[in-house]
């Protein structure tokens, strides 16, 4: 048997999306937002039923109910952390310790449920990960990027000149750039306990990227910025004699012009910053994932899809917002039309040995109460 590749087809239109979406947003508002869960529900439908491989396409079997909840839940969490804040410090710091507490619990669920909420040819996709494995990737870094807030309540406590200024504040520095540092390593934990535990019917995925690569795209990002940086203050220091000078040019209304320019400069910087992360990002993860004995290639480029960012935000600014859905379907489109899936000994015959996986009597297999999206 030969290997066979299938690329990933959109068939979505921002002009078909454009109707579900405005719909979405009326009733959202109307509703205070209570619709937004079946809102999502029916975008997710859209898009995959829009999405095909081999002919074929994704379906999508969410709940509103179990998304409400789980947004449901996010809301008082943030409002109890917010409101309670007012009080005390230390009782934000309480909670906010609670929400993290519980943070590897809801990814867990949440990866759960939006898997098995997925489906290709019948079979549904599955997570396997243990709440255990969620808590070890997720609960350390958390604690490192809560150490910075967590060090100034508590250094806070103290009286005027109790603790010096200046080591508290090499402290925070300290604490900060450690947490910055483990970013990658959380991200690469992350996406290993995602893509290294789902798994279609009963056929199970593998990751195999290690945490080199991601602090590669992750140094790639923070030269841009530091870049940016650096080209931002200089323009800065010498805005006032370049308004002076395009002043001059222009017969007033040089400051005006100056930083308008300034922050095209800016949001245009960032948009092809987050192409470069998105691509590459894009690019490593799925190139190394397998399912049983599929695999994928994913050939994002940076400048089209910089390109793209960067045309989008302009017209969804000049229409007010109104172009948003079709800024979406641009870039799921690409981004998705960028993959190809490999089956070494063909499709039809992976598929022949899929088996559906275990489900319960009430049709809900893995899922149940606690399991809700929470959107990652």
């Amino acid at each position: 048997m030969t290997e066979s590749e299938h690329p990933v087809a959109f068939t979505a239109s921002g002009s078909e999306y454009f109707r579900i979406w405005i719909v979405n947003l009326a009733l959202t508002i109307v509703t205070i937002g209570i619709y937004s869960a079946w809102a999502k529900v029916r975008s997710m439908k859209y898009f995959y039923r829009s999405t095909q491989v081999a002919g074929s396409v994704f379906d999508y079997h969410g709940s509103p109910l179990a998304i409400l909840r789980g947004r449901l839940i996010a809301l008082v969490l943030v409002a109890g952390w917010s409101g309670l804040g007012y009080f005390s410090p230390i009782v934000a710091l309480s909670v906010l310790l609670t929400i993290a507490g519980l943070m590897p619990f809801l990814i867990q669920r949440s990866f759960r449920f939006k898997l098995y909420q997925s489906s290709y040819r019948g079979i549904r996709f599955h997570f396997h990960g243990t709440l255990g494995n969620a808590y070890r990737v997720v609960l350390v870094p958390i604690a490192f990027f809560l150490l910075p807030g967590a060090l100034g309540v508590m250094f806070g406590q103290h009286s005027p000149g109790e603790v010096p200024e200046a080591s508290f504040a090499a402290l925070v520095v300290l604490a900060s750039l450690v947490a910055a540092a483990l970013v990658p390593r959380f991200h690469h934990g992350l996406k290993r306990y995602q893509h290294g535990n789902a798994a279609f019917g009963t056929t199970r995925s593998a990751f195999e990227v290690g945490v080199r690569a991601f602090y590669g795209i992750y140094g790639r990002v923070w030269a841009l910025l530091l870049l940016l940086g650096i080209g931002l203050g200089a323009m800065i220091a010498s805005a006032p004699w370049l308004a002076l000078w395009v002043g001059e040019a222009v017969g007033g209304g040089g400051a005006l012009l100056i930083m308008l320019l300034l922050s095209m400069v800016f949001y245009g910087f960032i948009l092809a910053v987050m192409a470069v992360f998105n691509a590459r990002l894009q690019n490593l993860v799925w190139n190394g994932t397998t399912i049983g004995d599929l695999s994928f290639r994913s050939t994002v480029e940076t400048m089209p899809l910089a390109r793209l960012y960067i045309k989008n935000a302009l017209l969804v600014v000049l229409t007010l917002g109104l172009y948003t859905p079709f800024a979406v379907v641009n870039t799921m489109r690409y981004r998705l039309q960028s993959m190809t899936l490999l089956a070494p000994a063909g499709l039809d015959a992976f598929m022949a040995d899929a088996r559906p996986g275990e489900e319960n009597a009430t049709g809900e297999g893995a899922v149940d109460l606690f399991d809700i999206d929470i959107a990652l």
